[in-house]
């Protein structure tokens, strides 16, 4: 599934009429049809089609209660004149989708074909995904160890809050998507909660003045203000050059992932967060959030992702296991203490290596004979008069 980047990644100079909608704090969930008749289901990372539950949730149940929106949403989009160039063919392209990647479930037809055999007759492929965010499940009279996350509740139900949808690959802006999802009958899905903007800085600077970035969710049933005020919003724009999707997120101050901490006169950048520890967790089941070294791993390498860094040395990475760790247990996951220690026994045979061969010897023929014809090419080298300046690094 399609991760949305704190920045714009296209060029944003050529979109306008930027707007916000509220982020739901939920687990990425898709509902996909390309036929109009046959639903799947699916999480950030992988097909649920089959799966009894999903975070505590019924799967058959929670995508039976959204199927007729669903294939209402197809028909309209099939039978549309509205749609027709995200159905045509000849406007493909290469998407964006790096999350599509991330899943273990693809599309069962090509993506190279461009017509399929539709209700009997030949028509044109409309490969439909909605993507969205499964949240809820407890907090207002239900536990709320049973809500799909816990740092916002919202209600006792299972709901779905439609984000963002794709037209074979192609994204739909947010106007189209409200009006699809009205059309459709979808209860719950991302509006505009305030009017475009130029750019996202100044869509950035009225929701901070006007206070949006502390206010309530609209979707939060609980009648105080504890765990009831919203986690950012998606900024899009209304006008853009092609069909990739332009989005960046927006958090609230109480959901920032990356932290500046000043010691001083010293600045630093804190990545290794328990908002970001909840940011992973949303993405896993509840049997994959026990699954300790799968947390671990997607923590550090969410961390190494946003750093840009891939040389990061091993005592920082037993201290982020280590917090990760605490979490785990603080949540009531299991918290298996062997991960931690297969990072620290890694990190003191990497400190073991201090100074690790340059060249590998393999006793075959082939490297024999390189190694001759490397020997006979430095003998031919006629010797450097000393009063000559050296070029230096030439024989290095």
């Amino acid at each position: 599934m399609t991760s949305i980047l704190k920045k714009p990644v296209s060029d944003n100079r050529k979109c306008a009429d930027w707007v916000a909608t509220e982020k739901v704090h939920g687990s990425s969930f898709q509902i996909y049809t390309d036929d109009g008749v046959n639903i799947r289901a699916g999480s950030r990372r992988r097909d649920l089609d089959g799966e009894e539950s999903f975070i505590g949730c019924n799967i058959k149940e929670f995508v039976k209660k959204y199927e007729d929106f669903s294939l209402r949403a197809w028909r309209i989009i099939h039978n549309g004149d509205r749609w027709e160039p995200y159905r045509d063919p000849s406007t493909e392209f290469e998407n964006d989708e790096d999350g599509l990647n991330e899943n273990s479930w693809d599309e069962s037809e090509s993506e190279s074909e461009s017509t399929a055999v539709v209700n009997g007759e030949l028509g044109e492929i409309c490969r439909v995904r909605i993507y969205g965010e499964l949240y809820g499940g407890g907090g207002i009279n239900l536990p709320e160890k049973s809500a799909a996350q816990k740092e916002i509740i919202y209600c006792d139900e299972f709901r779905f809050y439609v984000f963002g949808l794709t037209i074979n690959k192609k994204w739909v802006n947010i106007q189209e998507l409200n009006d699809l999802c009205k059309e459709a009958g979808f209860p719950y899905y991302a509006k505009p909660v305030c009017k475009p903007m130029a750019t996202p800085k100044d869509l950035k600077t009225y929701l901070k003045e006007s206070g949006f970035m502390e206010s309530r969710s609209v979707l939060t049933e609980k009648t105080d203000d504890v765990k009831s005020h919203i986690e950012g919003v998606v900024m899009t724009p209304l006008k853009r050059p092609d069909y990739r999707l332009h989005a960046a997120k927006y958090l609230s101050d109480a959901f920032l992932d990356v932290r500046e901490e000043n010691f001083g006169e010293t600045k630093t950048v804190q990545y290794c967060t328990k908002q970001r520890y909840h940011s992973v967790i949303s993405k896993l089941d509840i049997h994959e959030r026990n699954d300790t070294r799968l947390v671990v791993n997607m923590y550090i390498d969410d961390i190494i992702k946003e750093m840009e860094n891939k040389n990061v040395h091993c005592k920082m990475k037993e201290k982020w296991a280590k917090n990760v760790l605490e979490w785990l247990a603080e949540d009531e996951y299991n918290a298996d203490p062997e991960v931690l220690q297969e990072i620290v026994n890694a990190g003191i045979s990497k400190r073991k290596i201090k100074n690790p061969p340059k060249e590998i010897v393999r006793n075959t023929e082939e490297e024999e004979v390189k190694r001759a014809q490397r020997k006979k090419k430095k003998e031919k080298v006629e010797p450097i008069d000393d009063d000559e300046p050296m070029a230096m690094g030439l024989f290095d």
